[in-house]
């Protein structure tokens, strides 16, 4: 309900939210174990800040946390998509995606 409350507000502040809000709204889903508004705290951050990867790692720590295995695949794929010619930063990141996953089945 809190988190409710929280994300209420921030849509009805006068200025835009920036990319720490949305994160740390994400973090507090993760912390509470809401998907979904952690998926829609992700689906703001590309405006704020599109090319952060970060932002996919938490929603799949939230997904991981819900044992979401599927979910975090799917996470791990838009990373792909997002950046095909991805630095070694996102292909490390790709990795632990895909191991957690394969891990868990």
């Amino acid at each position: 309900m809190e988190l409710e409350r929280a994300y209420q507000f921030i849509e009805a502040m006068p200025i835009p939210a920036d990319a720490v809000l949305w994160r740390t709204l994400l973090g507090a889903c993760k912390l509470n174990g809401n998907l979904a508004l952690a998926e829609i705290a992700t689906n703001k951050l590309p405006e704020s800040d599109p090319y952060n990867s970060v932002n996919y790692v938490l929603l799949s720590n939230t997904y991981a946390g819900a044992e979401k295995w599927d979910l975090i695949l799917i996470c791990s794929m838009s990373i792909h998509s997002r950046w095909p010619l991805y630095s070694d930063e996102h292909s490390h990141l790709l990795n632990l995606l895909n191991v957690a996953f394969v891990l868990q089945r």
